[in-house]
């Protein structure tokens, strides 16, 4: 049985995205960062981005779950 890759659950919690977010925090990049360097820290912070989204969506389903 083939799972579908967006709807497989994935490991998250909220200490693992707060530890990214404190690892690889939003900021401005340096007039000397290359746009190769900038692109490479916009696609880690895309990953923050994107496991912060799917620990709300999954909390906030377990609550519309429950009784």
């Amino acid at each position: 049985m083939d799972m579908d890759p967006k709807n497989a659950p994935l490991p998250v919690t909220s200490e693992l995205v707060t530890m990214l977010d404190e690892l690889i925090p939003e900021k401005c990049p340096d007039l000397s960062t290359s746009d190769r360097e900038i692109w490479h820290y916009r696609g880690m912070r895309q990953v923050v981005h994107l496991l912060r989204s799917h620990l709300k969506e999954r909390t906030e389903n377990r609550h519309v779950q429950q009784p």
